[in-house]
């Protein structure tokens, strides 16, 4: 059964709602992806949260991105998002992949934010070097004829379809039949904002965690829990087996008793 949001205003951002309680802000992974992907395998969690889906600046259906863009403008977005519907509530947090490199900037550029929990999905590394190493890995595990395909369908603007073609590379097991669709991928997006990041370094993030950060990883993701390695002091680490970077919906049982658990310690 597919899961049913509804769609309110956030300030100047679209986002869409699911379940009651308190707020848990979804930041989706990319760049140039959008929030549907999450939708479905996340709706459990609506009976512990209400969760904000929202689409990062050029994702979606408005997927153009301004000529003067920096990954600045993504990072702010997120940060009014979580202030609009906080309020004077704090404001759990699930970021995926990409979506946790928003996560490492809000934190070190606002202090106005009041995040309960945090758990980081797949999260990306916490350097411009480790960040590339991922998409190696990946690129590393597709043969050459559907890159091939992928270069073309991507001059075509046939975004979706390619992310539909690559996904079972990210999977664990690349022919298991998993229930992940995307509806949105928009290459430029991607393009624009990788360039824009420059040589970041986000190693010092952990002065910034809240107190509550989990990290979730599948056991054969192309990121690596060593790549986060700064926060394991600090961060709880779980590691899914057999799944890949997409484990809430290749393990989907087994993510949502761990997202569970995390939400209610």
């Amino acid at each position: 059964m597919k899961a049913t949001t509804t769609y309110k205003k956030a300030g100047e951002s679209d986002i869409w709602l699911l379940g009651s309680g308190k707020p848990l802000v979804v930041i989706h992974g990319g760049p140039g992806l959008d929030h549907s992907y999450l939708v479905d395998s996340f709706s459990p969690l609506g009976e512990l949260r209400k969760i904000i889906f929202y689409n990062q600046l050029g994702s979606g259906q408005d997927n153009e991105l301004p000529h003067d863009f920096t990954v600045n403008a993504l990072v702010s977005q997120f940060v009014q998002i979580v202030q609009h519907v906080g309020n004077e509530e704090s404001v759990d947090v699930i970021a995926h992949s990409w979506g946790a490199y928003i996560f490492y900037e809000s934190l070190k550029s606002s202090h106005s934010m009041n995040i309960g929990r945090a758990i980081l999905v797949s999260p990306v590394g916490l350097t411009r070097n480790r960040f590339d190493g991922s998409g190696e890995r990946l690129i590393a595990r597709i043969p050459e004829d559907i890159l091939a395909s992928v270069e073309a369908m991507e001059a075509n603007g046939e975004g979706a379809a390619v992310m539909n073609m690559l996904a079972p590379f990210y999977f664990g097991e690349p022919r298991k039949d998993v229930d992940l669709v995307f509806t949105y991928y928009n290459p430029d997006t991607y393009f624009k904002v990788a360039e824009s990041l420059g040589e970041f370094d986000c190693s010092d993030i952990a002065n910034y965690l809240p107190r509550k950060t989990s990290l979730v990883y599948g056991e054969c993701d192309i990121e690596l829990p060593e790549d986060t390695k700064e926060l394991q002091d600090i961060a709880t680490l779980t590691i899914i087996p057999g799944a890949g970077h997409f484990s809430f919906a290749e393990k989907p049982t087994e993510f949502i008793a761990v997202v569970r658990q995390l939400l209610t310690d």
